[in-house]
């Protein structure tokens, strides 16, 4: 992991964290291309049906929730859903975001989204449910985006 991901962020700064990656953002390769699962600028699919997400992860994050005070979801797009040389054909979560949202809410009550993207997401469906108590848009943090995320959560300034 990156040492300023949100997660190693929190663990440096003493909060007790659990991280289970629920979801993969793209599951499957690029159609007639060698490049790997997840290739920066590649699109993950460009049929119009692409394959069911692989929600093997899902239990263990569900499970994580279920255990915490505050189930915190990083969802959204990356490199692989969108770039400059493709486009989505939707603006919902992908890859069965939305309902990991849905399974989390089962077992906590107080989710905090956060989105990480490049381009506008539509969460209406996840911003009505009451569990949802806060979105944080991150768009592209960035290398720090850890830290600046946890700011934000903590509402807290730099060098305070």
């Amino acid at each position: 992991m990156n040492a300023h991901s949100a997660i190693e962020v929190a663990l440096r700064r003493g909060w007790s964290a659990t991280y289970t990656k629920g979801l993969n953002i793209c599951d499957i390769h690029v159609k007639n291309s060698s490049l790997p699962h997840g290739y920066p600028n590649a699109p993950c699919d460009n049929s119009f049906t692409p394959p069911a997400p692989d929600t093997s992860g899902v239990p263990a994050a569900v499970a994580a929730a279920k255990a915490a005070d505050i189930a915190v979801l990083f969802l959204g797009s990356d490199q692989t859903t969108e770039a400059e040389n493709f486009d989505r054909r939707a603006l919902n979560l992908v890859n069965g975001q939305g309902e990991l949202v849905k399974a989390v809410a089962k077992v906590n009550m107080n989710i905090i989204i956060v989105l990480l993207n490049g381009g506008p997401i539509a969460i209406e469906e996840q911003v009505a449910m009451p569990e949802v108590r806060a979105v944080v848009e991150a768009f592209q943090p960035g290398q720090l985006g850890g830290d600046a995320i946890l700011d934000v959560l903590l509402g807290e300034r730099p060098g305070t």
